[in-house]
């Protein structure tokens, strides 16, 4: 292990052992750690527990000073259950444990970036990544717990995109100094796992550097169309003097920065990347939007079958123009209370 885990990841650790039906019992316990000393040619000495899954912490505790201990005991336990869908999980959580997608230096500046962040808006950033929304939580007032944690997510569902996401988010809600340095973690990152600038959104600069996303990133704003089948409605707010794509702020002819305006967001989907065509259509609904840029609320329908595509249309739209919004909201309305809840979201 390349650093001591969180306790978060410990007890994950330890849940998914739990799910080992013979680890809830004391004697099979005890099977599985005997062979795992003579394995290892020494005892592993440590305090045991009545309750299981204190017992089961202090096991796991007790591997991690051993390298390469608890990725025996897992192979020991699939002896006993070679087709065991607990220990296959198990063992890929491990996996993602032992090989993060981040370099440790990168995951430390991550960890440093977001450690000035009040820990409510590093909530509100991890709950809008739907995939961080299904996994346990970190702990917000540890930023090391936080990029743990997310390198887990991301090593999980196997998209390092994840982490681009997240940081840029983060950006967001940084000021123009940190956000630059932010948008510069961003393109190393991105390099160094080899993911793709997207072609439909070139690099801008930002701070004397060339900015890139991965291709599919989350890198720009929620969608500012609607959908009428209901799908998807979303309300938007144009700002002439919105940061561009990478949260760069405008530059006055003096050539210093002006205050980067507040953007709020939430509920974006991920951007298709396969998406082509339909040109006319985006071009369509950007003048419609802005024909009525004096509108507080700023209605247009996308009218079609099921199917077609009008949600992909108002996915494409955003991520295009984006830049041109400063407050952006995508509502699932297939149901009143998918409603409500987006808006309760909003309000906060």
């Amino acid at each position: 292990m390349a650093r001591p885990l969180t306790t978060q990841t410990k007890l994950q650790l330890c849940d998914a052992l739990l799910r080992i039906g013979s680890m809830n019992s004391a004697e099979g316990r005890q099977l599985y750690i005997t062979e795992l000393e003579r394995q290892l040619q020494q005892p592993l000495e440590y305090p045991r527990h009545t309750e299981v899954r204190h017992d089961i912490y202090a096991f796991v505790n007790v591997c991690m000073e051993h390298q390469g201990a608890l990725r025996r005991f897992f192979g020991i336990v699939k002896q006993f259950h070679p087709n065991s869908r607990p220990i296959t999980d198990a063992e890929r959580l491990l996996s993602v444990i032992e090989q993060p997608y981040l370099l440790a230096d990168d995951a430390d500046a991550l960890a440093a970036l977001i450690s000035p962040v009040p820990q409510r808006q590093i909530r509100a950033i991890w709950a809008d990544i739907p995939q961080c929304q299904r996994q346990p939580t970190p702990d917000w007032s540890d930023p090391q717990s936080v990029v743990e944690r997310l390198q887990i997510v991301s090593g999980l569902v196997e998209d390092p995109r994840l982490l681009i996401q997240f940081a840029t988010r983060l950006a967001r809600v940084s000021d123009n100094l940190a956000a630059d340095v932010v948008y510069q973690w961003i393109q190393r990152t991105s390099e160094r796992l080899g993911l793709s600038p997207d072609p439909a959104n070139p690099p801008r600069q930002f701070g004397g550097r060339a900015a890139s996303t991965p291709a599919g990133s989350q890198h720009q704003h929620p969608p500012t169309a609607t959908d009428a089948t209901p799908e998807d409605r979303v309300e938007t707010r144009p700002d002439p003097s919105a940061p561009d794509q990478w949260g760069a702020s405008p530059r006055t002819t003096s050539g210093r920065q002006q205050p980067r305006p507040t953007r709020i967001w939430g509920g974006v989907p991920l951007r298709n990347p396969h998406f082509t065509g339909r040109e006319e259509l985006l071009s369509r609904l950007h003048t419609g939007l802005r024909e009525h840029s004096k509108a507080s609320v700023l209605p247009q329908t996308l009218h079609g079958y099921g199917g077609v595509g009008k949600t992909q249309l108002a996915i494409e739209y955003v991520y295009r123009y984006s830049d041109e919004y400063q407050l952006i909201w995508w509502i699932n309305a297939e149901h009143q209370g998918d409603v409500l809840s987006a808006l309760d979201d909003l309000g906060r």
